[in-house]
């Protein structure tokens, strides 16, 4: 629906979703992935407060499935930097971004891509 723009549709094919996924209680990856596609439909509608409490969700899920130094985690929690900063939440969003670096040091070095684009953020 979102790539015919029908908005409306889309926000309800997402919150239905969501709402069926949260009642099977079995499968933590396809939630993440609805969380994200939510989180992700509200940020490009630019309604952040709405997008916020789902990414803080899927981060949270994305650090009990992979773990905090995933690649999928560190893109979640740059998402998550970008919400805040969009809802003047500036302080959340330094504390994400330097966890990010401080993380991305660790675990791929100073010397890496990743942490050059951790540190340009």
């Amino acid at each position: 629906y979102e790539q015919l723009g029908d908005f409306a549709k889309t926000e309800t094919a997402y919150k239905e979703a969501l709402s069926a996924t949260r009642a099977t209680k079995e499968n933590e990856s396809l939630l993440e992935s609805v969380l994200y596609n939510l989180g992700v439909f509200y940020k490009n509608k630019k309604e952040y407060k709405k997008a916020e409490p789902l990414l803080k969700e899927m981060v949270a899920l994305q650090l009990k499935l992979y773990g905090n130094e995933h690649a999928d985690y560190l893109d979640g929690l740059d998402m998550l930097a970008v919400i805040y900063t969009k809802n003047e939440n500036f302080k959340e969003a330094l504390h994400i971004r330097n966890t990010i670096a401080e993380t991305t040091q660790k675990s791929r070095g100073e010397s890496s891509i990743e942490y050059a684009v951790a540190l340009n953020q």
